[in-house]
């Protein structure tokens, strides 16, 4: 989202900051998933469940069979992992030391 943009609440429309889960006037989750974005994780093999952005310099992406965890500045897990950075440039949604359930956007609660 570039600086021009308005994050709102797709629900009531209200002006939400970026950095808000919930919107203050209705209390809607926020949509973080553009559309391509949500095609993207639905269109992946089903053993990945999660999404995260490294906190490191570059903000690495990943895709994870288990639920991720923090360790320093890199999100670690006791599954399968596998390198996401080929749309780095793209879920811009998920910020640095984030990290997504994707069978939330698979059941409609991020799209």
């Amino acid at each position: 989202m570039n600086s021009t943009e308005q994050l709102l609440c797709g629900n009531c429309d209200n002006p939400i900051e970026e950095h808000f889960n919930y919107c203050p006037n209705c209390g809607e989750k926020i949509n973080r998933l553009t559309n391509e974005e949500s095609i993207i994780l639905k269109n992946l093999p089903k053993q990945f469940k999660y999404i995260a952005r490294h906190n490191n310099l570059k903000g690495d992406l990943y895709i994870f069979t288990t639920k991720p965890y923090m360790w320093e500045d890199f999100f670690r897990s006791n599954g399968h992992q596998m390198p996401f950075n080929q749309f780095r440039h793209i879920f811009k949604g998920i910020k640095k030391g984030d990290y997504l359930d994707i069978r939330e956007v698979e059941n409609g609660k991020e799209m």
